[in-house]
């Protein structure tokens, strides 16, 4: 008899997505030494539309934590010194949002060598090109977070990301499918 999908380490949750034409699906599987994360989206609608997805994991932010990014995507967030001191980094309004656009290699992490912990996100940059960071110190409800953001869209909004034709699109009828790995440990 076959196993039931959570006793081989799969979750599968699916939702119709109303008021919009979408229907969404996850599935996570536990692998030897990552989660992978698996997405779908269906497009019901009879013409093509425009969609957003980003991962969102709020981190909690302590003593010697270092965002650790590849120089090609570093060199994307010019002009942001905070990303290079997220650990104690204070925005002037203690929160703030960078995107870098155009990412070539999918990956991003937080490690920190004092505790010993690293948390990796592992994505295919061709589906999701851009990286979103999020910081906030004290400026959300008190909290001290980082969010390393894979994302498909250059803005958090899908009117302005739809404006500029950075975010994704589902043909008529179609789908779409994309896969994020997170690894924890150094």
């Amino acid at each position: 008899m076959d196993q039931p999908a959570w006793k081989r380490g799969i979750l599968k949750t699916s939702v119709k997505l109303d008021p919009s034409p979408f229907e969404f699906e996850r599935t996570l599987r536990l692998r030897e030494d990552h989660l992978q994360l698996d997405y779908k989206l269906f497009n019901l609608a009879a013409r093509e539309e425009h969609f957003i997805w980003a991962i969102h994991p709020l981190l909690r932010l302590m003593d010697g934590d270092e965002l650790e990014l590849p120089e090609s995507t570093r060199a994307l967030f010019i002009g942001e010194a905070w990303i290079d001191s997220v650990a104690s980094a204070i925005p002037q309004m203690k929160c703030c949002k960078a995107f870098g656009h155009r990412v070539q290699e999918g990956t991003a992490a937080i490690k920190n060598q004092t505790q010993g912990d690293r948390l990796q996100f592992i994505w295919d940059s061709a589906a999701n090109n851009t990286l979103g960071l999020w910081l906030t110190r004290g400026g959300w409800h008190g909290h001290h977070h980082l969010a390393i953001e894979p994302t498909n869209a250059y803005h958090d909004s899908l009117a302005i990301a739809a404006g500029f034709q950075r975010c994704g699109v589902v043909a008529a009828r179609g789908s779409i499918r994309w896969r994020l790995s997170v690894r924890a440990g150094l």
